[in-house]
């Protein structure tokens, strides 16, 4: 992949795939994958399942039984709108 083709998926301070997908979601879901060892598979379903999520769609907040962790803000990159590592 070129510099540029990486730059047009990845840039998260504007105008790529990533940014557009995290400004545009209703809600994110804030794993940490880059964390996990890919071949303890439980670890990374037990970090998928226990992640935040942000939101501030009411979808998600009012719902009857909603996921217990929501946040407004978690400040993180790749999850938050606008936040470079």
């Amino acid at each position: 992949m070129s510099d540029e083709e990486q730059d047009a998926l990845y840039n998260l301070g504007g105008d790529s795939a990533i940014f557009d997908a995290v400004e545009l979601a209703d809600a994110r879901w804030c794993t940490d994958w880059n964390n996990q060892n890919a071949l303890e598979f439980s670890n990374v379903v037990a970090d998928a399942y226990n992640a935040p999520v942000e939101t501030t769609d009411a979808f998600f907040l009012d719902a009857k039984d909603p996921y217990t962790n929501l946040s407004a803000d978690l400040g993180l990159p790749s999850c938050s709108p606008g936040v470079l590592p």
